[in-house]
């Protein structure tokens, strides 16, 4: 089922379209190209990765994961951005039946080999979070396979599993 029991309960009162999104995600990118291939207005949530506010428990209570993008369509719950697609898509577009959907699919098997590439290429060279910030998001994120990404990421990919994310 795409739609998911929401934990913060105020979300099934929210009307319209609601998108919690972060601008770097390829996920949530990918929720907003189809947003605007759809023409569909949305009010937007910006949830800032880089300030680990995904770890936080107000948006843990809106996405179980803390990922991003979730979606809220008139009290809705969806959080998986292929799920997300499929229903803004809606049932007349080759998109709403995402499991058949090749394209969707190999898009969303390479999520996490974009990811992998992402950090390791771009945010490397940036400042590594202080050992306050990561000790805390370690700390409050649930999610235990982005915990353990980011402590892999912490003390560098092999080298492997970076050629193998690039093939």
């Amino acid at each position: 089922m795409l739609e998911i029991e929401p934990e913060d309960k105020s979300l099934k009162s929210l009307k319209g379209l609601h998108l919690w999104h972060a601008p770097m995600s390829s996920c949530s990118q990918r929720v907003r190209i189809t947003l605007a291939e759809r023409g569909e207005a949305f009010t937007s949530h910006v949830i800032s990765l880089e300030k680990d506010e995904h770890a936080s428990a107000d948006y843990q209570r809106i996405h179980p994961k803390g990922l991003v993008p979730a979606l809220v369509d008139d009290g809705y719950l969806i959080i998986e951005s292929i799920d997300i697609i499929g229903h803004i898509a809606g049932k007349d577009s080759p998109l709403a039946n995402v499991s058949s959907s090749k394209l969707l699919d190999m898009a969303d098997a390479a999520q996490l080999d974009l990811k992998l590439l992402t950090f390791e290429f771009l945010f490397r060279a940036g400042p590594p979070p202080s050992p306050e910030n990561a000790k805390a998001f370690q700390k409050s994120h649930k999610n235990e396979w982005l915990q353990q990404f980011r402590k892999d990421f912490a003390k560098g990919f092999d080298q492997d599993r970076i050629n193998d994310a690039i093939a």
